[in-house]
């Protein structure tokens, strides 16, 4: 009765994951196709002001800044905002903006969060556009001028970028660069498709300076200020377009420690943003971000929780208890095919290192379970009523692209 009702389920979550890999190969698939047909670049090009929030982001932010320094656009500025750091990342801001003082400024506030040190470098801003980036990324030559070229349509109020992992050594860093192919940029070109995009990153959004000042700027009100952002931006009826050719490199955690602390804070936010917008979910008001996208923001990670215990619980009946039923291992096998072939098509499509396809062979052993734990975790500290806190990972110094 058991490996029925385990069998039944595992049939159920591989139907479910067939028809999500439809659809996203289809929606992937349209967004490519328009992308090819758009212009690259706009005819005019506006002043963009580049915003660079720091908290003690010595170890990166050079790298940061010399990437930006490269950029193939004319009219641009940077302005790096020190949030009270405590370590030599206004020393190494001042040294940038010395050197370089017809593209750097320096702002320094007290310690108050990212949100306030965002809004501080947007009081600053002289730009038409305004770009934000985190001090552990690194933009790619051609990056700025692929985002500005994102608002020839004049009813987009932003554009998303490509984030990729630069550090990938180890089976954590693998893992996670295939995540962000896979599961975050895949994802944005099947959300952009449907004109629901739920998170411009921190680590590379450009922004019409006016949607911003519109909106308030960024909010304190969650631990995830760029998903807050978005939804904000949509709720005024702005278009959030994802550009994949803008490429951005960012350092992800290289211990299970830090990745668990990231993917708290980011669930946690991702929560409380759900119940400050909450008027907007299933709000045909809203369109298809209140239908689909944010929606989906709860239900995707619910998957993964209910495909992980089921996976749990289909190992532990061929090991423990010695069930050797034959459906159990067809679900095992065509979930592991299913996902590769997704895999493979998100490769493709991002122009990616097929080396990360070695991780479908190996993902449903153990990755999902940690984003399932890291989920768990946050729903309980959410049902808690705690706000949480930001938990600053160590800086690395890898913020570099892979080439």
């Amino acid at each position: 009765m058991l490996t029925d009702t385990i069998g039944a389920v595992g049939v159920l979550l591989l139907t479910v994951l067939v028809v999500r890999l439809i659809c996203f190969l289809v929606l992937s698939t349209l967004h490519a196709r328009g992308e090819r047909r758009a212009l690259p670049y706009q005819a005019v090009y506006p002043s963009v002001s580049i915003i660079v929030p720091c908290f003690n982001e010595e170890a990166v932010l050079e790298n940061c800044i010399r990437s930006l320094l490269m950029q193939w656009y004319g009219d641009y500025e940077i302005i790096i905002v020190d949030d009270g750091s405590t370590d030599a990342t206004a020393s190494v801001a001042a040294s940038l903006a010395s050197a370089y003082p017809a593209h750097v400024r320096t702002v320094s506030q007290a310690n108050g969060g990212k949100a306030r040190a965002l809004n501080e470098g947007l009081r600053h801003a002289r730009g038409e556009i305004v770009v934000t980036i985190d001090a552990d990324s690194m933009f790619l030559p051609d990056t700025l001028a692929r985002l500005v070229g994102g608002f020839t349509n004049p009813e987009v109020g932003a554009v998303c970028g490509n984030v990729k992992v630069a550090n990938r050594a180890g089976a954590l860093g693998l893992h996670q660069a295939a995540e962000y192919v896979l599961g975050l940029n895949l994802d944005r070109r099947a959300f952009a498709q449907l004109s629901c995009v739920q998170v411009i990153p921190g680590a590379i959004g450009a922004f019409r300076k006016s949607a911003l000042m519109q909106v308030g700027g960024y909010s304190s009100d969650t631990l995830v200020e760029d998903m807050d952002l978005t939804i904000t931006l949509a709720r005024h009826g702005y278009v959030v377009r994802y550009v994949s050719t803008a490429v951005a490199y960012t350092e992800a955690p290289e211990t299970l420690h830090g990745f668990l602390t990231q993917r708290h804070r980011w669930l946690l936010g991702g929560f409380q943003v759900l119940a400050k917008h909450r008027d907007m979910l299933f709000n045909p008001r809203y369109g298809l971000m209140g239908i689909i996208g944010l929606p989906y923001f709860f239900f995707g990670p619910l998957m993964i929780i209910v495909g992980s215990f089921s996976y749990l619980a289909l190992f532990a009946s061929l090991v423990l208890w010695g069930v050797t039923d034959t459906i159990m291992f067809q679900i095992i096998f065509w979930g592991i095919i299913v996902q590769a072939g997704l895999l493979l098509w998100a490769i493709k499509l991002d122009g990616e290192d097929s080396r990360l396809l070695r991780v479908a062979f190996t993902n449903v052993f153990w990755y999902p379970h940690l984003v399932t734990y890291a989920y768990v975790r946050a729903l309980v500290t959410f049902m808690r009523g705690e706000r949480g806190t930001w938990k600053k990972l160590p800086r690395l110094g890898k913020n570099v692209a892979i080439v």
